[in-house]
């Protein structure tokens, strides 16, 4: 059967950070039959194309498209319109799984996964080799010199890509928490950093006591349930981490904060705030002892 390739571009309402001269391949996902996704690297126009940070190591420039082909066999000679149809939502998925990814994996928080609408235009080329060009639509911050899309990057989204990897809810918490920091929206920024303890919390003790003996899943769950998050942090984490004692209090503090929010007893939250409830978020994850427990 011939083959057809439809090529989307899709502009950003953001910028994503790249080093200079890596991210060079690209990634391939098979479809069924001999159908293909292609993802390429991200690029930018020659207007849109900036470098933010430039030393004797390390260029790192700004990019705001992302090319996607979807390679497919037709039984028969069709319109625009109708592979468009069937193929787009294909493109768009794997869009946002490629931004959900990068977020996550680069921890560029400016990658905002609210958007429902990105300007597109696409390039048909038919089984003759026939190029048309549509455009269509399917669904600018300040940035430094980290974070960015490099080749380690570039690889573990591949594998996450190709894997439908699930992406940790903190991972994600704390890159909101971020993303709201940065747009002025301090309590949500709490909020998120909250939440983002309160996995951690629950998932770092759950591993841990399922490797007690003689105590149930049933036991498990109604302990992590009845007991308070604050005492989680101080007591469960003392008793089976080597955590700092200074990021279990500072954690336990940010979960007061919370529930002052969400009970209107605490109406203004200021920029120290929503960045103490990060910082604390993000040390949590990195310490060694729940990477051990809660990393790959």
């Amino acid at each position: 059967m011939p083959m057809v390739l439809l090529k989307y571009t899709f502009t950003l309402p953001y910028h994503i950070n790249m080093v200079e001269g890596e991210v060079t391949k690209n990634i391939e996902i098979p479809l069924e039959k001999n159908n293909k996704i292609t993802l390429y690297p991200p690029t930018a126009s020659k207007k849109e194309r900036f470098v933010n940070y430039r030393s004797p190591e390390v260029t790192i420039w700004s990019a705001n498209q992302i090319d996607i082909d979807v390679q497919i066999e037709v039984e028969a000679p069709s319109s625009f319109r109708e592979l468009n149809k069937k193929f787009a939502p294909i493109a768009e998925k794997y869009l946002r799984l490629f931004l959900r990814y990068c977020r996550s994996e680069t921890g560029q928080y400016q990658i905002d996964l609210r958007e429902s609408h990105y300007p597109t235009h696409a390039v048909y080329i038919d089984q003759n080799g026939k190029q048309d060009r549509y455009g269509i639509m399917l669904t600018t911050m300040e940035i430094g010199e980290e974070p960015c899309l490099n080749n380690r990057a570039w690889q573990s989204m591949s594998k996450d890509i190709l894997g439908q990897t699930r992406i940790p809810f903190w991972t994600e918490a704390l890159l909101d928490a971020k993303l709201y920091r940065l747009s002025g929206d301090y309590r949500m920024s709490v909020l998120s950093s909250a939440m983002g303890i309160e996995h951690v919390i629950h998932a770092y003790l759950r591993k841990k006591l399922v490797s007690l003996e003689n105590i149930s899943q049933k036991q498990i769950d109604k302990f992590l349930a009845e007991v308070s998050n604050r005492l989680l942090v101080t007591v469960g984490f003392g008793i089976f981490s080597s955590i700092d004692s200074n990021i279990l209090e500072n954690c336990s503090e940010i979960l007061d904060l919370r529930n002052n929010i969400l009970h209107n007893q605490k109406r203004t939250i200021h920029l120290d705030e929503a960045t103490k409830s990060i910082n604390n978020l993000e040390a949590l994850i990195l310490a060694k002892d729940v990477n051990d427990i809660l990393g790959d």
